[in-house]
């Protein structure tokens, strides 16, 4: 019987990686349906089998899809990513990515959670504006009692209920 490597390098010829719909036409999800699956668990991050993101685009590498299809682990990591970086490498990304905020109207413990941050925040917001009052209080009262003993001799003004 012949291995996955094999079936795979004779399905696609000269090609060392796999993009979306090659490896979902490999795990005999065929159409755009199969590959829309495929992207649907790495936006989840529940895709089994480990990949990068080139830009854009996902690739898989096809021994690391054939060691998975014949559920056997790669002995050793690829020499060739560990000998030579690739130019696109500084894009790469080797991990699933993070979960997309989930569409549609938020659950009771997500608006739960937001209603709390905003609280604190407005707890934040509130003793700072306190703090900043009684700052600029303690601030006047030291200009003042300065000014008393700079210029004690200077008029008082008069102040009535709507001015001298």
């Amino acid at each position: 019987m012949a291995s996955s490597l094999d079936v795979l390098t004779a399905l696609y010829p000269g090609t060392a990686v796999l993009d979306v719909e090659q490896v979902a036409a490999a795990l005999g999800k065929n159409g755009k349906a199969g590959a829309q699956s495929v992207r649907n668990q790495l936006a989840r991050g529940t895709f089994p089998i480990p990949g990068r993101k080139v830009g854009s685009s996902w690739v898989w590498s096809i021994a690391k899809v054939a060691d998975w299809l014949d559920d056997v682990e790669p002995d050793e990591p690829a020499t060739v990513a560990a000998s030579e970086p690739s130019p696109s490498a500084s894009r790469a990304k080797t991990a699933t990515p993070p979960p997309v905020k989930r569409r549609g109207r938020p659950t009771n413990a997500e608006r739960l959670r937001r209603q709390q941050g905003l609280a604190f925040g407005a707890m934040v917001a509130d003793a700072l504006d306190r703090w900043l009052v009684t700052e600029q209080q303690r601030e006047a009262a030291e200009l003042r009692a300065l000014f008393d003993e700079v210029a004690p001799d200077l008029p008082t003004r008069k102040q009535g209920p709507r001015g001298p």
